[in-house]
């Protein structure tokens, strides 16, 4: 949270740096390209990709949790897009997960150990 600046999300956000995986829906033929997730929270997560990412796209996404064999799968919405400002194509993009009200609690109590976010 930025100084003086209140916040309004409604899940609390943990930082972390994981890989996640994701591909539109409407292209199911697409690749998965690879994100860094910065943080994340029971409501969605903010990432880093290398490409643009439109608003509203729904994307199918995998996060590989470092304590789980398997990555867990949703479904997500794109909230919001920015470029960075640096000399490299990439943008920071916002994921709202469509419902799972549980994804994170899921992937923590599968690891059977909290706080390892």
């Amino acid at each position: 949270m930025r100084f003086g600046k209140k916040e309004t999300r409604a899940s609390r956000r943990l930082p972390v740096y994981h890989l996640a995986r994701y591909r539109l829906v409407a292209e199911p033929n697409q690749r998965m390209a690879v994100v860094t997730v910065k943080d994340i929270s029971e409501a969605g997560m903010r990432c880093r990709a290398e490409k643009m990412i439109p608003s509203h796209s729904l994307l199918e996404v995998e996060v590989q949790f470092p304590f789980l064999d398997h990555p867990e799968a949703c479904l997500a919405t794109v909230m919001w897009t920015k470029k960075l400002p640096v000399r490299t194509e990439r943008y920071e993009i916002g994921l709202k997960f469509n419902g799972i009200n549980d994804f994170l609690s899921r992937a923590v109590e599968k690891g059977k150990i909290k706080g390892t976010l």
